[in-house]
């Protein structure tokens, strides 16, 4: 977790291995409350780079910022035979007879588009709605990019090797160039974006970073910061407000995270009130229902096991304890890997910050008599439970209303253990580093990885509905 950075270099040992200082860098600068060991690169950007790290998106540690320019959007070849969609129609809704499809995808940050711990229009445009529409040679089909001069949107970041800890966790430069930001938020502690022109309910990828749609009352604090560029920012949930023929719905980890036992346990069909939510009918079955009862067809987006990616594993838990001349100890460690991303972490893990800072009180949160404390944290998570409870809650809510479920969740397990192949004979890499498919953030796909997506949901499209939608050309996306 990165937080407002504060001066405290008199945390730090007089051991000269001990003090963060490298050349071209003012002293060291800590976060008193959560212990970020952390440099952080003077320079006239530095008030805007601290509130970039306040909206948190994609945990990480930023220590500097950087210039991106735009190279332009990089896409496949369009199909060149025509696809007939006549399966997808909306039948029941006569304003749509004759007209294209009209397909809206709704989600949360993967299908917005997020990479590199950012949203920002290379990534909008290349997020798996726009290359399934692009295969169904759709035309009107419309994202929500930022203005062109403001290319770089919100919180991209780039990996960096300069690592003044030696800690695991990666170490980032933010984006600080064509930026959308306009100012800061100082009720909802965060950026906000330029105002633009344009009404929400006008786009077809309908999607917001941060979303989740398990509880009764879709969220509205967590996505508010990335509405308030459109005009029509306080309309809620417009996603049925206008015709649509076809939708793909999938929901992030906020959701399967957020969700209580009690609804998990519920899997509740039970028919209510038209137009009524309740804690039987959550949106997940709202939304579905009135879909099915307009005609629209579409796929629900099954989740993957977010725990088991790169950013959030690879922390050795060995480096606690032998960086702490044994005495914290990880008595609850999951693949070998502690899970998280935190500067906590980094600072645990660390060989050159001083123990006296790694035993200090802020870290009771974590260790209770040097002893890992299991009621803190989700490594107990990774056994994916609670991914494949909720993934069989959302299943049977699509197939109650008639569509067909994409497995997610397979997909990545098989791309995790680096024995999936593309359809045009790519083998995937999930190797952080070395790999092609995960980002730069270690948790959201390159285009490369969208494209696997857009493939698999194109796939059960296919048999679900008895189209011949062509397969995207992953290929054509390796290093862009």
């Amino acid at each position: 977790m990165i937080t407002t950075l504060l001066a405290a270099s008199l945390m730090f040992s007089c051991n000269p291995k001990e003090i963060l200082e490298p050349g071209g860098f003012e002293s060291s600068v800590v976060s008193f409350a959560y212990g970020d060991t952390v440099n952080f690169k003077r320079s006239e950007n530095t008030k805007q780079i601290q509130k970039f790290l306040d909206l948190k998106m994609g945990n990480g540690i930023v220590l500097h910022d950087t210039i991106s320019k735009f190279g332009g959007i990089k896409l496949h070849g369009q199909p060149t035979k025509s696809v007939d969609l006549t399966n997808l129609k909306n039948t029941k809704d006569l304003t749509l007879a004759g007209k294209q499809l009209e397909y809206v995808a709704i989600g949360s940050s993967l299908t917005a588009g997020m990479r590199d711990g950012g949203y920002f229009n290379e990534s909008i445009l290349t997020a798996y709605p726009e290359l399934i529409a692009r295969q169904m040679k759709l035309s009107n089909f419309k994202s929500p990019v930022f203005e062109s001069t403001d290319y770089n949107g919100i919180g991209r970041k780039i990996k960096t090797k300069y690592n003044p800890t030696q800690g695991p966790v990666q170490k980032f430069a933010v984006v600080t160039n064509n930026t959308a930001i306009a100012g800061y938020d100082e009720n909802l502690k965060s950026p906000k974006f330029k105002l633009q022109k344009i009404n929400r309910g006008d786009f077809n990828n309908m999607a917001t970073p941060g979303r989740y749609f398990m509880n009764s009352t879709p969220s509205v604090v967590k996505d508010a910061i990335y509405l308030n560029r459109f005009e029509d920012s306080k309309v809620g949930f417009v996603e049925l407000k206008k015709p649509i023929d076809f939708f793909t719905f999938e929901s992030g980890s906020a959701d399967f995270l957020s969700t209580n036992q009690v609804e998990l346990s519920g899997l509740d069909l039970r028919p209510v009130q038209p137009g009524e939510i309740t804690r039987q009918e959550n949106f997940h079955q709202y939304f579905l229902r009135n879909a099915s009862e307009k005609g629209i067809k579409g796929v629900v987006i099954g989740t993957p096991n977010h725990l088991l990616f790169p950013a959030y594993m690879h922390v050795p838990c060995g480096l606690i304890e032998k960086n702490s001349n044994n005495i914290l100890k990880n008595d609850d460690c999951h693949n070998g890997f502690l899970f998280g991303n935190s500067s906590y972490l980094d600072t645990l893990a660390s060989p050159v910050v001083n123990i006296n800072l790694k035993t200090a009180k802020m870290f009771d949160w974590m260790f209770t008599n040097g002893k890992v404390n299991r009621n803190v944290g989700t490594a107990s998570l990774g056994d994916g439970s609670l991914v494949e409870n909720y993934n069989a809650l959302r299943k049977k809510h699509a197939e109650g209303f008639g569509f067909p479920f994409v497995d997610l969740k397979k997909v990545y397990d098989m791309i995790l253990a680096g024995k999936y192949v593309t359809n045009d004979g790519v083998l995937v890499n999930p190797d952080w580093k070395t790999g092609n498919f995960f980002s730069e953030d270690g948790i959201f796909p390159t285009a490369f990885g969208h494209a696997i997506i857009a493939n698999e949901v194109i796939k059960v499209i296919n048999s679900h509905y008895k189209t011949d939608i062509p397969l995207v050309s992953s290929r054509e996306f390796l290093n862009k």
